[in-house]
């Protein structure tokens, strides 16, 4: 497994945005992806509190759908500055392949499937398919009763899941589907998931053109 993640300031303060991975005990690899509300240092300091504590959850056991909803409950119950950070929760089993993604209000997560390659053949070869997870889920305390939508899906050795705040499919407002990333994506020869995140942020900015920009983060895993 291989992480790499890539952010991208809206405003000249930090980015609001926070992501952790980590490695839990039963051998998952769980990524969280947090965009906070607004841009800025508080903004980051919301969303950092909301990935810390998913992660601490997690890692003392605790199934991710009862975590997210005692988060949620909690930045109902004390949301006092009205601050909904969304959540992105990513849990990838290495062992069944299983692969199941949690959404907050969260953008969508894009799973790039790998080509099957003929035998002893090294060139490139463009992936065979772009798979889109997305839930309809509102951030984070703005209902204390959120249902925490589950998705699940398999991934095979050498593809590639694609974490995103809503800054990269807002760049172009004009393609509500994401074409251009998806487009984007098969041509990408690298196999480097640092490489792909930084591609991927890079473009969403050039999108934007003059237009003002919002917080930025991509993380890839690369199984």
């Amino acid at each position: 497994l291989q992480v790499g993640i890539s952010q991208y300031a809206g405003s000249k303060e930090c980015n609001g945005d926070s992501c952790k991975w980590t490695l839990l005990p039963d051998g998952r690899l769980a990524v969280a992806l947090s965009d906070g509300t607004g841009k800025g240092d508080a903004a980051a300091h919301e969303s950092g509190r909301a990935v810390e504590a998913a992660v601490a959850l997690l890692k003392a056991g605790m199934h991710p759908e009862m975590a997210l909803q005692i988060l949620n409950l909690l930045w109902a119950v004390n949301n006092r500055k009205e601050l909904f950070p969304t959540m992105d929760l990513a849990l990838l089993d290495t062992v069944s392949r299983e692969l199941v993604v949690y959404k907050n209000g969260a953008a969508p997560t894009a799973v790039v499937r790998a080509p099957q390659c003929r035998p002893g053949f090294t060139g490139f070869t463009p992936p065979e398919k772009i798979e889109i997870l997305t839930s309809p889920a509102v951030p984070m305390g703005v209902s204390e009763s959120s249902e925490i939508p589950c998705i699940s899906t398999l991934v095979m050795p050498g593809d590639r899941i694609i974490m995103m705040t809503d800054g990269i499919p807002d760049s172009d407002r004009r393609d509500p589907e994401m074409g251009w990333l998806c487009r984007m994506l098969t041509g990408i020869k690298s196999r480097d998931p640092q490489t792909v995140s930084d591609l991927i942020v890079r473009e969403a900015v050039l999108n934007y053109g003059d237009r003002e920009k919002d917080d930025m983060t991509v993380a890839v895993v690369s199984f």
